[in-house]
C-alpha cells in the first residue's frame, strides 16, 4: 500500500510520463529503482532495464526517442551531460527525476539550459521514495519548479521542539500514506524515528 500510494502521488506530480516508458539504470534494491519498477506494474507501463549506469549506453537509449522518464542521482546526471556535450536533450524525454542527494544548482541549471526536464525530489526509503518533488519545468525554464510535498504527504520542519519559521532550518518530519510501519524486527529503532504520528527523518531542511 505504501508503494501504491507513492505511485499515485508520483503520477499527480509528474503527469502522464509515469504511464510511459522509463529507463531504469539504478539498482532495483535502491528505493528509486524499485519505485520505477512498481510504477510500471501499477500503471501497466513499459520499463527498459540497464544492468548498471553507463553514460554512453544511457545516452544512446535516450536518443532512441521512446524514453519518457529516467531517475538519476546528481553524479549520474553530471556524467550524462559530460557524455553528451552540447547536444540538446533527446526527443521524447518528459521527466528527469533527480534525487538521492542534494543537487547542486549549477548542475540543474546546466541540464535545464540544454532542455533536460529536471524534476528535483527529496525522499527516503522509509517514506517509499518521494516526499517532496518539483513538477516538470516549462520549456525554456532556467530554474526548476519548487519542490512541494507530494499528494497525501505532510511535511513539518521542526527545531527545538517547535515548527520552524519560513526559511529556518530544522529536522524534516513526514506523515502520510507512504510512511513505513517500522523497521523489520527492530522495535527500538522504529520507536526512535516514528513518534507522535510523524516520521523523524534526521535530515535537515527548510521551507
Amino acid at each position: 500500500s505504501n508503494f501504491v500510494a507513492s505511485a499515485t502521488a508520483s503520477e499527480e506530480r509528474l503527469g502522464a510520463a509515469v504511464r510511459q516508458r522509463w529507463l531504469a539504470c539504478m539498482p532495483l534494491f535502491h528505493v528509486g529503482g524499485l519505485s520505477m519498477l512498481v510504477r510500471s506494474v501499477v500503471f501497466g507501463a513499459p520499463l527498459r532495464l540497464h544492468s548498471r549506469f553507463d553514460a554512453p549506453a544511457v545516452s544512446a537509449a535516450l536518443d532512441a526517442g521512446d524514453i519518457a522518464g529516467i531517475s538519476l542521482v546528481p553524479t549520474m546526471l553530471h556524467r550524462l551531460l559530460e557524455q553528451r556535450g552540447p547536444r540538446p536533450a533527446p526527443p521524447g524525454l518528459r521527466v528527469v527525476l533527480l534525487g538521492g542527494a542534494a543537487a547542486p544548482a549549477p548542475l540543474v541549471r546546466r541540464a535545464l539550459a540544454t532542455g533536460y526536464p529536471v524534476c528535483t525530489t527529496y525522499g527516503l526509503t522509509e517514506a517509499t521514495s518521494q516526499v517532496a518533488t518539483s513538477a516538470p519545468p516549462a520549456p525554456g525554464a532556467t530554474e526548476p519548479q519548487p519542490m512541494r510535498a507530494v499528494q497525501g504527504t505532510r511535511i513539518r520542519i521542526v527545531t527545538d521542539g517547535h515548527d520552524a519559521a519560513p526559511g529556518e532550518a530544522g529536522e524534516i518530519l513526514v506523515q502520510g500514506a507512504t510512511v513505513m510501519r517500522g523497521y523489520l524486527n527492530h522495535p527500538d529503532a522504529s520507536a526512535r524515528v516514528l513518534r507522535d504520528g510523524w516520521l523523524h527523518t534526521g535530515d535537515i531542511g527548510r521551507m
